[in-house]
């Protein structure tokens, strides 16, 4: 049943892994002091958030070095956006998604899955929703993030996202009827990439 309904305000608004240093923040900083500032504080939240989207942890950790190493590039850019730590993450979630790594051999095979039967099933959840679902989650009932900042990285309309999220919190608990209450599935989707070893 298609539901137009928004999905309720459950997004826990604490984003202290996500937030960044701007310009205005630090003006004794160097570039190169701001930029790694932003790494050591972001990076870590980053991979784990990364790893939800992917079920991979190696490719969790190249898509985030490889976004910090774009950010790097354009730091000027990068540095004077009003989110860095989002710009970033939209580059790593992208790098993530690309369906080039299906042609890539290290990925062709299914990496050992967590240890936990309860974060096995989860993952599973996950990476059965189409990608674009698993990453409006991930941001919203993972990251925190407000409906319209989910719609803006995800590139859609608020609608659509609400849409999406609607979709991909019944597809979950249809598996995982547990995950029903979207408190619980933040809580669990943190506890999943926080027991993950991940560099």
């Amino acid at each position: 049943m298609v539901t137009t309904q928004s999905p309720e305000p459950t997004a826990p608004q604490n984003r202290s892994p996500e937030a960044c240093l701007t310009a205005e923040q630090a003006p004794s900083l160097t570039p190169a002091q701001a930029f790694d500032a932003l790494y050591a504080f972001c990076a870590p939240a980053l991979v784990r958030q990364t790893y939800l989207l992917t079920g991979r942890r190696e490719l969790a950790r190249e898509s985030v070095e490889r976004a910090f190493q774009l950010a790097w590039q354009r730091w000027p850019e990068v540095a004077q956006d009003r989110d860095p730590a989002g710009w970033v993450r939209a580059v790593a979630y992208d790098c993530a998604l690309s369906p080039w790594h299906r042609f890539r051999p290290r990925y062709r095979s299914p990496e050992p899955p967590p240890a936990d039967p309860a974060d096995q099933a989860l993952l599973n959840a996950l990476l059965r929703l189409p990608a674009s679902y698993r990453r409006t989650l991930v941001l919203y009932d993972g990251v925190g993030l407000d409906l319209p900042e989910t719609a803006a990285e995800t590139e859609a309309s608020t609608p659509a996202a609400a849409n999406r999220l609607i979709h991909a919190r019944e597809a979950v608990a249809a598996l995982l009827p547990e995950l029903a209450d979207p408190e619980t599935l933040h809580r669990r989707l943190l506890e999943l990439a926080s027991r993950e070893r991940l560099r």
